[in-house]
């Protein structure tokens, strides 16, 4: 059964999802649950393996919270800032992720998850397989998202899919970053947000494009090279 939604009338934005048969209940992990919070400080990345073959990676400022015991049919985890997940159970029981109120139902899947508490703004990028998506927004139905493709809920669009274009939505696990054809501005923004820094470049040279491969070198040698590309200074804080 397909449904579509009508996102403001905004031409041209449509989006699709499929029911499906996942019974989950709306929850709260309360003080009286005996929990694990793991949160990583600026500039930590952490790999965490949760139970089976369930593992998750989390970016800098980020956390994770859930049971010390699975237990039930579903297994529920909270997490906030941007979170890698491989899902592989074996035993078909659900992983359910909350963010910033969104529910993530998956069972055999790899997504990437990144949540902003002041916008409110959660995005969803499936790599492979597929999961679903419940909030109270839409009635707490559940919506498909597959693999290639990108969730954006918002409170302003309920729930945007669109193809995932973003090569490097990644990198900050990966260390691995492509840029074809990509202005330098845009470049900039990617790099400040992978690496934690706050890159400038002025003048009209930002909007020149850079087609540029770099796996795990470090930020310093990439501005390096974007500086011999272009003749230019650039300049960064920490």
């Amino acid at each position: 059964r397909m449904i579509m939604y009508n996102l403001l009338k905004v031409a041209a934005i449509v989006v699709f999802g499929v029911f499906i048969g996942i019974g989950i209940n709306r929850y709260v992990l309360t003080e009286r649950d005996k929990f694990v919070e793991i949160v990583t400080k600026k500039g930590d990345k952490i790999h965490v393996r949760l139970t089976d073959n369930n593992n998750v990676w989390l970016n800098s400022k980020s956390s994770i919270r859930y049971p010390a015991n699975f237990t039930g049919t579903n297994r529920y985890v909270e997490i906030r800032g941007e979170v890698f997940f491989r899902l592989q159970n074996k035993d078909y029981r659900s992983v359910i992720i909350r963010c910033n109120g969104t529910d993530i139902i998956g069972n055999t899947a790899e997504f990437n998850a990144k949540t902003d508490t002041s916008t409110h703004i959660t995005e969803i990028t499936v790599q492979s397989g597929w999961i679903a998506l419940s909030d109270p927004m839409w009635n707490n139905e559940q919506i498909i998202l597959e693999e290639g493709f990108k969730g954006t809920v918002d409170e302003r669009l309920p729930l945007l899919i669109e193809q995932n274009r973003n090569p490097n939505y990644q990198a900050w696990k990966t260390g691995k970053l492509t840029f074809y054809r990509a202005p330098l501005l845009a470049v900039a923004e990617t790099l400040s947000d992978v690496y934690e820094v706050d890159i400038q470049i002025n003048g009209e040279v930002k909007y020149c494009f850079v087609t540029s491969k770099y796996d795990n070198k470090s930020i310093d040698i990439i501005l390096d090279d974007i500086k011999r590309q272009f003749q230019t200074s650039i300049s960064r804080e920490s």
